[in-house]
């Protein structure tokens, strides 16, 4: 930078004041403290072919950088709770459709990483073991309809296929638009209800073959079902 003043060119950076250092140094008396966040440009003053003189502008920025700090630190605080959501999300940008960000769940649940999945078409990833429920959330979709709890059977990298409750809606941040996806895992639920479903029917036919009946006795209101 030195060199580029002594050839006569303007420097432009930034730098933080920190007047507890001042106050250390000794430089100057002041009643302030805390630090400053200054934008400098120096300009070269020039006569002849010599520089005889600098022409620095100050601009303070410090509530421009908190602002950024603010900022960050909520972006920070909302991909943080995007990765620890207990439900599989995928986050994915429009009109591309194409991957920007998956949860860790989504991760444990169908086994694809982060790495593997990121900036790739959300169709070329193998998550659908039946094809009509995809088919039927892009029709919503068309439709601007929100989806919510759609019925899906999807299928994880080592080809295992599991049944969820897939809800979706489209969002915009600034000038883009994205689509978040959550997938509520409902396997183990699904296959409670086809066990029971089979046990009742069993149930049934051993009634019917033992020539059996069974009733309800209500205590209550003193009558049988």
């Amino acid at each position: 930078q030195k060199d580029a003043l002594r050839r006569g060119r303007n420097i432009h950076y930034e730098i933080e004041f920190d007047f507890e250092k001042v106050k250390a140094l000794n430089l100057y008396k002041t009643w302030k403290s805390g630090v400053l966040h200054l934008d400098l440009l120096i300009t070269p003053m020039v006569s002849t072919e010599s520089v005889v003189g600098y022409l620095v502008h100050v601009r303070d920025i410090t509530h421009r950088k908190e602002m950024e700090e603010t900022v960050r630190a909520s972006q920070e605080f909302l991909k943080k709770l995007f990765h620890h959501s207990p439900l599989p999300t995928i986050l994915i940008k429009l009109p591309e459709r194409t991957v920007v960000d998956v949860s860790t769940a989504f991760e444990e649940l169908f086994g694809y990483t982060y790495d593997e999945v990121l900036g790739k078409p959300v169709s070329g990833i193998d998550i659908w073991a039946d094809r009509s429920g995809h088919q039927l959330m892009l029709d919503k979709f068309m439709g601007n309809e929100r989806v919510r709890e759609l019925d899906i059977e999807f299928k994880t990298k080592s080809g295992k296929t599991g049944y969820g409750l897939l809800s979706a809606e489209i969002f915009e941040q600034t000038t883009n638009q994205y689509t978040l996806v959550k997938i509520l895992d409902i396997t183990d639920r699904r296959w409670m209800e086809k066990r029971l479903t089979e046990t009742n029917e069993r149930l049934s036919l051993a009634q019917q073959l033992a020539g059996a009946g069974i009733w309800d006795w209500d205590i209550v209101g003193v009558y049988l079902n």
